[in-house]
């Protein structure tokens, strides 16, 4: 009767030939000798014929041996490299995945270099809003998974920290008088909410200097002295310092750095990119939470 090839009696044969030695496929393929050896007898079993010989010298070929040598390595090369074609349409996929300002600015590079190692064929669409607007994109399923900044953690979030918020100033900035003078970012913005709510709770004048799109504009304003803003202290520059109480402004509340998903990931791509950023939160602050999904 027929019987078709084992490939792991295969892979194993294969091994014991091109290490010659058992005791080196055992640890090659983490199993034990014994298990290399009964591997063997079952491959020769199969095909009816020895195949290796034990010498005191090691593990040698049969003339048979050198023949299917030859056949294994082009049997094995061949699955192996379907396997990894295979796995490569699996990750051919599209990521929608939705950032705000400060988690590209702390550092988005390690992350896009690993996911790319692992998913080459993948395609990743990355979209930076404030926390509000991808929110709704998440919503209504324009972005698979977005890192969410709030005051508090949000439903549904898989992995998530805690982030110390503050005010900073530019080191030259002379000592506030009268209303304190800000730098914000537009309306709707978590680190606008957050200033002026603190300093409504205290009773504190200001005024808004400047309105700032984006982060690099509030650095710049910040650093040239016009006025103080808000930002996480990982954010925090050479030419700038923290400012407080002495400085008549209160103290900020931490916020929430989340990731939250529409739903179970689509693809494998989207697994692995939803298991980098969650890596990235819990690695880079304190009181991390994290759940699986």
């Amino acid at each position: 009767m027929h019987r078709d090839l084992d490939l792991s009696l295969l892979r194993t044969f294969f091994t014991i030939a091109v290490t010659g030695s058992f005791t080196a496929a055992s640890h090659q393929l983490f199993r034990t000798q014994p298990a290399i050896s009964l591997r063997l007898k079952r491959l020769e079993d199969i095909i009816g014929l020895p195949l290796i010989r034990r010498g005191t010298d090691g593990a040698s070929l049969t003339r048979e041996g050198h023949l299917v040598l030859g056949y294994a390595k082009r049997i094995l090369t061949l699955h192996d490299e379907l396997m990894r074609r295979v796995r490569s349409v699996e990750f051919a996929e599209v990521v929608r995945v939705g950032l705000p300002e400060e988690y590209t600015a702390l550092g988005l590079e390690k992350i896009l270099r690993d996911f790319a190692a692992d998913c080459p064929s993948a395609s990743l669409t990355i979209d930076v809003k404030m926390s509000r607007e991808l929110d709704t994109c998440l919503q209504d399923g324009r972005l698979d998974l977005i890192v969410n900044a709030s005051l508090a953690e949000p439903e549904g979030s898989r992995t998530g920290r805690r982030v110390p918020v503050a005010w900073v100033a530019g080191e030259q900035m002379p000592p506030s008088r009268g209303a304190v003078r800000l730098v914000l970012p537009s309306e709707g913005n978590l680190y606008r909410r957050m200033a002026l709510s603190a300093l409504a709770k205290n009773d504190a004048t200001w005024e808004i200097v400047c309105t700032a799109t984006n982060w690099d504009s509030t650095k710049s304003a910040v650093l040239a002295g016009i006025g103080v803003s808000v930002a996480p202290l990982d954010m925090v520059t050479p030419g700038m310092r923290l400012v407080g109480r002495e400085d008549g402004l209160p103290p900020l509340p931490e916020m929430w750095m989340s990731l939250v998903c529409r739903a179970q990931p689509a693809s494998l791509a989207e697994r692995r990119l939803t298991e980098l950023l969650a890596q990235s939160l819990v690695a880079e602050g304190v009181g991390a939470t994290q759940r699986t999904a």
